[in-house]
């Protein structure tokens, strides 16, 4: 008999836990310190934040992105270029659609050899990527791993990307927010959650905010969740309603 995979969903009070830490972050170290935080509290690996924008002249100091990984593998990944090889990011920079590592082509002696020093500093036998992008344009790569090849297939991966992007999101804007790359013109409501929100409150359905923002419709679907987390309410009808009480649509 085949031993249970272990569940990695995140319970309510520690979710909205750590979306309260993440908006009120000061610093990018408070913002790696809560991501640090995040397998203890979920049970998963490794977390990692990483950004894929460009960034503005004078930043090239700033970390690319946040993680749990070992310093050691940071450095070696670094200093080897794997960036530039790298099928996760290859993969992120040209899709919305989350994917699991097993559905990856590992092509060329490079990648591989990627990977296979990925196995050595024990990163995970698995992951999760979900990418992030924002209705500026700034694009972002959010990954869960687990020390289970399996740990995101079948139905249970619904949950975990509709868990997990949420988390993604939060901590992409913290980052762009933190290093000065976008100007929180809002403190709670980001442009592309208050943007989905107020076409939603114009009667207009999914497929038509999606079209009109440019966005896939999963997109409009995760800002709408997110902006209905943010303003503490069960549903759309409920945000769209707090949103015009509070003068954001």
């Amino acid at each position: 008999m085949k031993p249970k995979l272990p569940s990695f969903l995140i319970a309510p009070a520690t979710m909205q836990a750590l979306i309260t830490r993440i908006t009120e972050a000061t610093s990018l170290a408070e913002l790696q310190a809560i991501v640090a935080d995040i397998p203890q509290k979920t049970g998963v690996q490794n977390i990692v934040y990483h950004y894929l924008g460009q960034q503005p002249d004078g930043a090239s100091e700033t970390p690319r992105g946040l993680t749990t990984y070992a310093d050691e593998w940071v450095t070696h990944y670094i200093a080897k270029g794997y960036v530039h090889y790298d099928p996760v990011i290859r993969r992120a920079e040209t899709s919305l659609v989350p994917f699991d590592w097993g559905e990856l082509s590992i092509d060329g002696d490079d990648q591989k050899k990627l990977f296979k020093e990925a196995t050595d500093f024990n990163l995970g036998a698995t992951g999760l990527s979900m990418p992030v992008r924002g209705l500026g344009g700034a694009k972002a790569l959010f990954t869960i791993t687990s020390e289970y090849a399996k740990a995101f297939s079948g139905p249970i991966r619904i949950d975990y990307l509709r868990e997990y992007q949420v988390l993604g999101v939060y901590v992409h804007e913290a980052y762009m927010r933190l290093t000065g790359l976008m100007k929180a013109e809002h403190q709670h409501l980001s442009q592309a959650e208050l943007a989905s929100l107020k076409l939603a409150a114009d009667g207009l359905p999914g497929p038509v905010i999606a079209q009109k923002l440019k966005l896939p419709e999963s997109v409009v679907r995760l800002y709408i969740r997110l902006a209905r987390h943010k303003l503490f309410v069960a549903d759309t009808s409920a945000a769209i309603e707090k949103a015009r009480a509070l003068g954001l649509i």
